[in-house]
């Protein structure tokens, strides 16, 4: 009973292939514990003694989004695909998870 060009219908409960769900049609089955727990930055930093030529060496590594605890089922529990759109914040429709990431480095003065 979906449309199609043979059966126009305006009923809602048999969309045709591309259809896209309104903030309308989201009901209370859809609805996910959202709760989470995130390690969001961290730095680990050493300072090395100073040497003859090399002044303040040290050695640094940062982790953004490491760790998190959570039992939602979807990406990512910050679930909010459109960020400008006050009508749909918080609805999950896939969007990719936020990302981890490792940075390294060395900072010194000569």
């Amino acid at each position: 009973n979906r449309w199609t060009p043979a059966n126009p219908h305006n009923d809602t409960r048999y969309p045709g292939i591309q259809f896209n769900m309104a903030v309308n049609d989201i009901t209370s089955s859809m609805i996910e514990n959202g709760s989470y727990m995130r390690l969001k930055t961290l730095t680990l930093s050493y300072n090395f003694p100073q040497v003859k030529f090399v002044k303040n060496l040290a050695l640094f590594v940062t982790g953004t989004n490491l760790i998190t605890i959570t039992k939602y089922k979807g990406f990512d529990p910050e679930v909010s695909s459109f960020n400008q759109s006050l009508l749909q914040q918080g609805i999950d429709y896939g969007a990719y998870p936020t990302q981890k990431s490792c940075t390294f480095g060395l900072s010194c003065n000569f």
